[in-house]
Parts: C-alpha cells; structure tokens; sequence
C-alpha cells in the first residue's frame, strides 16, 4: 500500500497569526510530521486540498513548489525497501532540505519577478513600475548568460559576488552609481524576501542586502561629487596638527591620508598592515578589496602620509591603523561590511563636527577625499590613468564616468598653455 502525505497547519499561530506548513504521513496508526519553514494565514489555506487558496502569484508559485516537492517525497518513500517509520523520516527530512528549505531547484530570477508580480497584482507597484524592475531582472539574467555562461541560479547558490560583478559591469557601461542602486533594487527585495521563507541562510541574504546597499551609500555621496579645495586641505591640515591625540585626530589622519595621495577608501584603510608599507622606499602595496586587479599595485609615499604613518608607527603591531583586531577574518566579507559601516559613522561624524568648526563644510565623509584627491589631480592636468590606479578603479572608463568633468576642465588648462606656446 502507498503511503502518501498531506500539507495540514499546525504549531500555534506567531504574533501575526500565521501558522506553519507541515507535511504528514501516517505510518501504523503514527503520524508522521515535518516542517516546511513556510508561515500564512488560517484564513488563505485551503484545508481540504492542503494547499494555499490560489488568489494570487506568490500563492500560486508556493503551491507549485509544495507539489512538486510532495509527489518527489512521495516517490521517495515508494522506493523504499523497508517502510519503518525511522525509514519515513529520514527520507522525509533528506528530500525536504534538499529539494525545499534550501531552495536548490528554484531560480533566484523567476522568484524575484513572482514577487515583482505580486506586488502588480497587490496594488503595490503599478504598471510602470512592475515593468521597469521586471527590466532590470531581464537585464540582469542576461548579464549572467552572457558574461558569466550562466543559465540557472538556485537561490542557495547566490552570492555578493554576482552583485559586485554586475555593479562593476555597469560602471564600465557609464551606469551612474545612483542608477545602480534603483538597478538591485528588486534583488535586493528578492535576496531578502528568500531569507525570511527560509530559502537562504540569514548571514549570505545578508552580505548580498549590505553589497546592494552599498551602493546605495555610495549613490547619495557620489551624486553631488562633494570635494574640498587645497585650502580648504591646508585648512584641516593645521587644524589636526594643533590637536592632541585623539579621535579627531585620528579621523583627521585617516581623512588626509586618502585625499592628499593616493584615495585609500575606509575599507583600504582598515585592511592596511605594516607589510604593506616600506619605509626606507617610501611605498605602499594597496590593500586588495572589492578590486579587479590581480597583481599589487604599488604606490608612493609623499610628505603627509610619511608624516601620518610616523605618528601611527609601533601604535598597533599588524594593522596600521587599528580599525581592524588581529583576530578578524578579513575574507569574511559580511563581517568586514559590518565594522566598516560602524567604524565609518564615527569617522563621518568626527569629519562633520570638525568641518562645521573650521567653516569648510557639515557633511564631510570619508568619500569626499577620494572625490578631492580626483578632483584636484585630475583639474591640474594628471594623468587619467595613474588616478584611475590610484582610486583603484577597475577601469578608467569607471573614472571617466564618475570625474569626466574635472578632465575636461584639465583638457581645457592643456589647450591654454598650448596657445600660449604658439
């Protein structure tokens, strides 16, 4: 006799009055249960057909899945030799993490336009809206065949890395970083909608929201390209010199550290060890993060950052600045994220409370020295390549997109000494 199950509730209902989806078998008068993950509604189950009431996208695909995942635990249990309730429930809990919690057969893609759609069909989204996000879906699957030989992306098997690779592809296309954002804005709301039906672990839907975030971040600086003159420098400058040790003057390192030389970022400047830097040469190996270059990039020290890096000398014995503890894994991305973002608070705010001091300007960011450091090298005339390496950008198509202008103000200098010449 074939033994076949039923999705039933149970459990008592959360804060929000949803129950559990269980699946159960009865073996010799012994039932036999197992949780789905999936949460709903009393009122949107439909008890007799032990599924979800069909009223919608979302419903629809999650039946689907249940059915699918129902008839292969059937078959699986079919096919065994000894039908002993352990037998059952082994088989049971196998085919389930398997095929279901873990989410190894659905693609990431048709679960982000489902939900897409659902918001449509909710009254959430309009049409224009729905349309553009199911682009950017479109757009980006087609990133994947193309670019990557990939046809087919489980959730489970999702990653940070596919967005940063998408988002570095787009910069080299002149997508503008505030567009990159709107662009992972539904696989974003995918990665994190997945987390919460138990499709993918917290921790990896949380390193692919922050990478998504990130840009975000980056989009709200970078649009209004916010730099500070030389003297305004000279001015932060004198004013960190005037100070006693202290968390001001540290921030104020760290800021004059990026904008005067080479635009080391926050993450750079964490990750920055005393093996990186020669002394007696006078250069520095760039930290390797969120970067495509596979070899070193080495880079000379000038006056400010010799003088900064002699005050931080035989403070901390690995990491130059401190930022970071010995013991942290530095290929934990998500973890890295996470001290950036709180160490990068403190930083900002110590740079707008001195800011606001000196007169300069009351949003100063550790962004704004990478844009300083473009923007006066590139108006004096430097070469686009040397800055482009030195901001770390992948390309100089990435610098041409975010300074173009600062280029064309040195090209019009270079064409001013050229008739002068003549």
């Amino acid at each position: 006799m074939k033994i076949k199950g039923h999705y039933i509730l149970y459990n008592e209902p959360d804060s929000d009055g949803r129950k559990t989806i269980y699946v159960r078998y009865y073996k010799s008068g012994f039932a036999i249960k197992r949780s789905t993950g999936f949460k709903v509604l009393p009122s949107d189950w439909d008890t007799e057909a032990g599924l979800l009431v069909p009223s919608s996208p979302a419903a629809k695909r999650l039946n689907r899945r249940l059915k699918y995942v129902l008839d292969l635990t059937d078959q699986s249990i079919a096919a065994l030799k000894h039908l002993s309730v352990n037998h059952i429930q082994d088989k049971l809990d196998y085919v389930f993490v398997n095929e279901l919690s873990k989410g190894q057969r659905l693609d990431f893609l048709e679960f982000c336009e489902d939900l897409i759609n659902k918001r449509k069909y909710d009254g959430e989204y309009d049409i224009n809206k729905s349309n553009e996000y199911l682009k950017h879906i479109r757009d980006f699957r087609q990133f994947l065949h193309k670019r990557l030989d990939i046809y087919h992306l489980p959730i489970a098997e999702f990653r940070s890395n596919f967005v940063d690779l998408y988002s570095a592809y787009l910069r080299k296309s002149f997508v503008s970083e505030e567009m990159i954002y709107k662009i992972l804005v539904p696989i974003s709301y995918g990665i994190q909608q997945a987390a919460k039906e138990g499709l993918v672990e917290d921790s990896i839907a949380s390193e692919i929201a922050a990478s998504c975030m990130m840009e975000r971040s980056v989009a709200k600086v970078d649009n209004a390209r916010k730099c500070l003159s030389r003297t305004d420098l000279t001015t932060l400058s004198e004013y960190r010199d005037s100070l006693e040790d202290g968390p001001m003057k540290d921030a104020l390192d760290f800021f004059l550290m990026s904008a005067t030389e080479f635009a080391l970022s926050l993450n750079e400047l964490m990750l920055l060890r005393w093996s990186d830097i020669d002394l007696e040469k006078g250069q520095l190996r760039r930290p390797k993060y969120r970067t495509s270059s596979a070899s070193d990039v080495i880079l000379p020290l000038g006056c400010e950052p010799l003088s900064i890096l002699a005050r931080w000398r035989g403070c901390h014995p690995n990491f130059v600045f401190g930022l970071l503890e010995d013991f942290v894994n530095v290929n934990d991305s998500f973890l890295l994220k996470q001290i950036r973002a709180k160490r990068g608070r403190r930083i900002n705010k110590l740079l707008s409370d001195a800011a606001a001091l000196l007169g300069i300007d009351d949003s100063l960011t550790m962004q704004v020295a990478r844009n300083t450091f473009a923007a006066i090298t590139l108006s004096r005339g430097g070469s686009l390549y040397v800055v482009s390496k030195a901001l770390g950008h992948a390309s100089t198509a990435v610098t041409v997109a975010m300074y173009g202008k600062y280029i064309k103000q040195s090209e019009r200098n270079e064409m001013n000494r050229i008739i002068t010449l003549l």
